[in-house]
């Protein structure tokens, strides 16, 4: 008889049981917390194959072991950490081969998988602009004069040109004219017309012609006074 009521509250007990494994699993899951968002260190402007240094630095609520992996944002692999105390920085290094704008996302995981992340940016030979346009300009080749302009809105690369006051000429929409005028230094930007880019691109240098024409008026006049045997 007892071996019979065994039998009959078997069942019920596997079932309490599991329903107790649950309750602390779900618990558990419920208290763990994903770490916080990296605060991340570095510069925003730098050179082609040139090394950089970035710090990311987070905390665990849950005091778990983090891992950083770092995604630099130029196909390159990827660099990921071992898994860390709580609170431990990681400190690395990263160069770019190609000019550009680069959004460094670094994430972070804990000991139970949970992942938080954050994102810097860096331009490399490039210089952001961010007013009434918004992309960046480009020096394709290094040479300290930017080649290019990058529209982030419509995601196209156009031709830009210097003047010989370092200001620089954009073609927004690639129709072959000129659209903006940028100053670096001052970071100042201003809409022209065609016929304004294409007298100011070619910045014709008037004094210097005005020279050459009243010298070659008087070296005529000399000329022509020296055959008349004036001199």
């Amino acid at each position: 008889m007892d071996e019979m009521k065994r039998n009959k509250f078997f069942p019920i007990f596997i079932l309490m049981f599991c329903f107790c494994i649950g309750l602390l699993l779900i618990a558990n899951c419920a208290a763990n917390q994903p770490p916080n968002s990296p605060k991340i260190t570095g510069p925003a402007q730098g050179t082609t194959n040139t090394s950089y240094t970035f710090t990311a630095l987070t905390t665990d609520s849950d005091n778990d072991t983090i891992s950083y992996t770092f995604d630099w944002d130029d196909r390159t692999e990827l660099t990921i950490t071992d898994f860390l105390r709580n609170g431990t920085s990681s400190i690395q290094n990263h160069s770019w081969t190609q000019a550009g704008r680069y959004d460094i996302i670094v994430t972070v995981m804990d000991a139970n998988n949970e992942t938080t992340q954050n994102t810097t940016t860096i331009y490399i030979d490039s210089h952001l602009i961010k007013d009434e346009i918004t992309g960046y300009l480009i020096d394709a080749d290094g040479d300290g004069i930017y080649d290019l302009f990058y529209d982030e809105t419509l995601g196209e690369e156009t031709q830009v040109q210097q003047d010989t006051k370092e200001h620089y000429f954009i073609d927004l929409d690639g129709d072959g004219n000129w659209d903006y005028q940028y100053d670096p230094t001052t970071e100042s930007i201003a809409a022209i017309d065609y016929e304004q880019s294409n007298m100011t691109s070619i910045d014709i240098p008037w004094t210097l012609i005005i020279i050459i024409i009243n010298a070659l008026i008087i070296i005529s006049a000399i000329v022509f006074f020296y055959k008349k045997g004036y001199f």
